[in-house]
């Protein structure tokens, strides 16, 4: 009766025993995930900074070819031109005031997202 006794008391203890994580295996757990999750999301936020500055890298060196062109040919300028750089297509829009002395704003467009904007004096003779 005794080996009866013991096996029901080991079995109640098993049935009735808490289950689930303590404390320390929990810290240690959360301390694995993020030394694996912080990398990965600081790669992924690098990538977007890099993926904007290559954009607006671009966009700058757009407006700058077109102010010069403009400033060499005050004749000839186009509303809107379509530039192809690296498969992507950019718009350059020109918006103009005056008749002699001319405003002339420039503003570089991809994906329909304004990425640059500048405004200068030409003179037109």
């Amino acid at each position: 009766m005794t080996a009866t006794r013991s096996i029901r008391r080991a079995r109640r203890r098993s049935v009735c025993a808490p289950t689930g994580f303590t404390l320390l295996e929990t810290l240690v757990a959360l301390a694995v995930f993020s030394m694996v999750v912080v990398p990965l999301m600081t790669g992924v936020s690098l990538h977007n900074q890099t993926r904007t500055t290559r954009e607006s890298i671009v966009a700058t060196c757009l407006l700058q070819q077109e102010e010069q062109r403009i400033r060499a040919f005050p004749q000839y300028i186009d509303p809107v031109r379509y530039r192809v750089v690296s498969s992507k297509t950019w718009v350059v829009r020109a918006e103009t005031a005056g008749s002699r002395l001319v405003w002339c704003t420039l503003s570089v467009e991809k994906d329909g997202r304004q990425c640059g904007k500048v405004g200068f004096y030409v003179y037109r003779q």
